[in-house]
């Protein structure tokens, strides 16, 4: 991992592109979809009407229409690829939005200002930078008091389905020296896979460029992470998926002197079996064994994401996957059954063999909120 590289922006801006298009083909759908993820974090979007919004990485600006669309008092963006600048202010000129506005061209990490905000909304941005805690507390401080905090974070659990897609793509020789052209092959031979992620609205060749081509820079940023990033600085409020069953009582004394980090934590260990594979049930899981399907997956993500695999690589990637495969046969044997077909073709080279991966996905990002208050 190369730490001269700046995360997103290096890449980006060294290939003019900005990889997060969606295709929305019912804008009025897509703003309930937005909607429902505010709910899911503790937040009806109606409440943020005249609020002051704070965004880093607004990307091509789709989902701002959304937030614009609440009737916010303000919005400031802050963002240092040209390409995201242009989009955004195209978006915010087009959109009949009188509040004051602000699109700054600026790293976050040498960005300053004594302005604090009601909502600082974080998305797809933390996971891969150098050092995703300092990006957080400088975000922190821009929560006024009262305010919300809105980031995704990301593990090598919930990406698993897709680094194994990256080691698919690396046995192939799929990545050559021309990216775009790289990414309509590899949209292409995952296009049966693709289909199974029936509200996935990112467009194929921009997926296959930000999570498959693009080298990772920095490190992933868990759940567990943030929450000791935040503890005893902000309470945790939501998130999306839910696996936090809050029963503290507002008579129970725990709720004022104690923070639910620990809590939320505890509830992240028994449920992380659940992110590794979205087509399981809900269920509540052994957090030991969680602890080492952790351990598992953060092996084989570290070795897809070197420079070059070896070939004593490509065995410790066999025997560990093999491993996962035989703890995950009680757990989920539809997930033991596509871990199977991946590694009968990792041996074979026969793409024939992968029927039983394509269904399988994790669940990529989750989404955390926070409120700047202390009880």
């Amino acid at each position: 991992m190369n730490s001269q590289e700046r995360p997103y922006l290096d890449f980006y801006g060294r290939h003019s592109i900005i990889p997060t298009e969606l295709v929305i083909p019912d804008e009025k759908m897509f703003f309930k979809q937005r909607d429902f993820l505010f709910q899911s974090l503790g937040i009806p979007p109606k409440l943020l009407r005249g609020k002051t919004i704070f965004e880093l990485g607004p990307g091509n600006g789709q989902k701002l229409k959304h937030l614009l669309s609440l009737e916010p008092a303000s919005y400031t963006a802050v963002d240092a690829n040209p390409a995201s600048l242009e989009a955004t202010n195209r978006v915010i000129q087009a959109s009949g939005f009188r509040g004051p506005t602000a699109v700054v061209d600026c790293d976050i990490l040498e960005h300053s200002s004594d302005e604090t905000y009601d909502l600082v909304l974080a998305e797809l941005v933390l996971p891969t930078q150098i050092d995703p805690s300092l990006v957080l507390e400088k975000l922190r401080k821009l929560v006024n008091d009262g305010g919300l905090l809105i980031l995704t974070c990301m593990d090598p659990v919930s990406l698993l389905s897709e680094m194994i897609r990256k080691l698919i793509v690396i046995k192939m020789e799929m990545i050559t020296a021309d990216i775009t052209d790289s990414a309509k092959k590899i949209a292409a031979f995952f296009a049966p896979d693709l289909k199974f992620l029936v509200g996935m609205n990112r467009r194929p060749t921009d997926w296959a460029l930000d999570q498959i081509i693009q080298p990772l820079v920095g490190k992933l940023f868990s759940i567990p992470e943030a929450l000791d990033a935040l503890n005893f600085k902000m309470e945790f409020h939501g998130s999306s998926p839910k696996f936090f069953q809050d029963f503290r009582w507002y008579k129970n004394h725990l709720t004022v002197d104690g923070s639910s980090i620990d809590l939320v934590k505890s509830s992240y260990w028994q449920s992380l079996h659940l992110l590794l594979d979205f087509r399981l049930e809900p269920k509540i899981g052994d957090p030991s064994l969680n602890q080492m399907i952790n351990a598992i997956c953060e092996e084989i993500f570290l070795l897809v994401n070197q420079n070059k695999l070896s070939n004593f690589d490509k065995l410790t990637i066999s025997a560990a996957t093999r491993k996962l495969g035989i703890l995950f046969s009680d757990v989920s044997p539809i997930t033991a059954n596509s871990i199977e077909s991946f590694l009968l073709f990792w041996d074979s080279g026969n793409s024939e063999e992968l029927a039983e991966f394509r269904p399988w996905w994790g669940r990529g990002t989750q989404y955390l909120s926070f409120i700047n208050d202390r009880i």
